[in-house]
């Protein structure tokens, strides 16, 4: 049997992301509770795991075009 090590993935606050994307946090938690974003719950608070950023990032992404 093979085993992996588990990767551990970057996790945001929702201040960081609000940050990152240049939005007021309260943006970034309508995001999630709207499940435009997916989160983490940890006690109340929300964590954001990378990919789920880079994957709202993604979806939101205009090109000429479209």
């Amino acid at each position: 049997m093979v085993r992996h090590k588990r990767m551990q993935e970057k996790v945001y606050t929702t201040e960081e992301v609000a940050q990152q994307l240049r939005v007021d946090a309260a943006t970034v938690r309508k995001w999630i509770r709207t499940g435009e974003l997916a989160a983490i719950d940890v006690g109340g608070e929300y964590r954001i795991p990378e990919s789920s950023l880079q994957e709202f990032i993604k979806k939101r992404l205009r090109r000429p075009g479209n």
